[in-house]
């Protein structure tokens, strides 16, 4: 058994630098909302662009999982995707612990190990193939479009650095647990006592804070009702209910419409 527990060190370690670069972002998102139009370029690279930029790159994988988790949640509190990549970087480093702790496949027998180490091969192949195409395209666009800017938007590398730097680990690993199996050598490590169920359990409190997270945010913003309308007195503002048609009177589906102002007040 090894000394240091990397199934518990590596997510409390990892977990704790997330939570600071997320309150750091956090800050940094509400300085930016407040510029309001005031950069028309965009916010500066550092720090604003490079805290989340660095924070994918350390956790992309997580990034990568939440995804389709963001995508399906359609979330309307920003700030609550926070909490769903927060719990995938924890499972990630969960998982990286738990396979650098007792190896990537356990010390388990498989009635085919060929066909497992043949997987593991396939998949080493195609997360080299991911790692030349990100690392190509972005080769490309700093050709293109980095000549002549400051050292500063090095940062930006970080995007493609992250996922290939990751690729890379991967493939690794795989490729190392391949030749266990055909050599048929279990890894120096002692056997998981937890097996798949410790796997389950994480994938179930995943699941359970996804949907925590959605009926909170259903909370925080509940949906619009459109027939509602909220009317003040002191700006004079008001709904008008109704149907507006063309010229032929059909219903139209929407409007829009570009206010002008007739006077200016403030410097504005």
């Amino acid at each position: 058994m090894r000394s240091i527990r990397f199934r518990v060190v590596l997510p409390l370690t990892l977990g704790f630098l997330a939570l600071a670069l997320f309150a750091w972002d956090y800050e940094n998102e509400r300085v930016v909302a407040s510029m309001g139009m005031g950069w028309d370029t965009g916010p500066p690279i550092w720090p604003y662009r490079a805290v989340p930029l660095f924070s994918y790159a350390v956790n992309t994988p997580a990034y990568e999982i939440s995804r389709p988790i963001l995508k399906l949640l359609d979330l309307r509190t920003s700030s609550l995707q926070y909490a769903v990549w927060f719990s995938a970087i924890m499972a990630l480093w969960w998982w990286i612990g738990t396979s650098i702790d007792f190896g990537l496949l356990d010390r388990r027998s498989y009635s085919h190990p060929k066909l497992v180490a043949g997987i593991l091969f396939a998949g080493a192949v195609f997360l080299l193939s991911l790692a030349a195409h990100v690392g190509l395209d972005e080769y490309r666009l700093f050709q293109q479009y980095w000549p002549g800017h400051p050292p500063i938007y090095a940062i930006l590398l970080l995007r493609a650095a992250g996922p290939i730097l990751w690729c890379f680990f991967l493939a690794g690993a795989f490729v190392r647990s391949a030749f266990h199996l055909i050599r048929r050598e279990p890894p120096p490590l002692v056997s998981n006592p937890f097996g798949y169920r410790a796997f389950l359990f994480c994938a179930a409190l995943l699941c359970l804070n996804a949907t925590g997270i959605f009926h909170l945010d259903r909370v925080l913003s509940p949906p619009v009702d459109r027939n509602s309308c909220e009317v003040d007195r002191l700006y004079r503002l008001g709904c008008i209910h109704g149907t507006v048609s063309d010229e032929s009177g059909k219903p139209v589906g929407h409007i829009e419409v570009n206010l002008i102002p007739t006077f200016k007040t403030g410097n504005a």
